[in-house]
């Protein structure tokens, strides 16, 4: 990812389906409005900008 974030720090574990919280600043994807991503323990997952959702965890 071209720009990444500042990463942060979520309780429990992140998995697919997982809800980033309201708190936490997601940064939009250009070419994927409906996506945004957001660095957790210095990997990027994808998240759905609808319901917060993530939908990929980089391994």
């Amino acid at each position: 990812m071209a720009h990444p974030s500042d990463p942060i720090v979520i309780e429990g574990d992140v998995a697919i389906g997982t809800v980033v919280p309201d708190t936490v600043e997601l940064v939009p994807i250009p070419d994927s409005p409906d996506y945004a991503y957001v660095y957790v323990d210095k990997q990027p997952i994808i998240v759905t900008t609808k319901d917060r959702k993530v939908v990929y965890l980089a391994q």
